[in-house]
């Protein structure tokens, strides 16, 4: 998921599962985002930073993954 389509594909699910109020502040370690104690894989759908420590927002899916939304 990249670019504007991978966006668009990550809000529009976001909207079926009615979580748009449901983003979640994380801080990126390696291949995981931690939020709180738990730690997430994670794909991007938008153009940011993922280097250690930087600071994202989240979605979390249904399955486990964190889909970062912002930084």
């Amino acid at each position: 998921m990249n670019g504007v389509d991978g966006l668009a594909a990550a809000v529009e699910k976001a909207v079926r599962n009615r979580q748009t109020g449901n983003a979640r502040r994380g801080v990126i370690h390696g291949n995981l985002v931690h939020i709180g104690s738990r730690a997430y894989p994670f794909s991007v759908v938008v153009d940011c930073q993922t280097e250690d420590g930087c600071s994202v927002w989240v979605q979390l899916t249904k399955n486990g993954q964190a889909v970062i939304v912002g930084v």
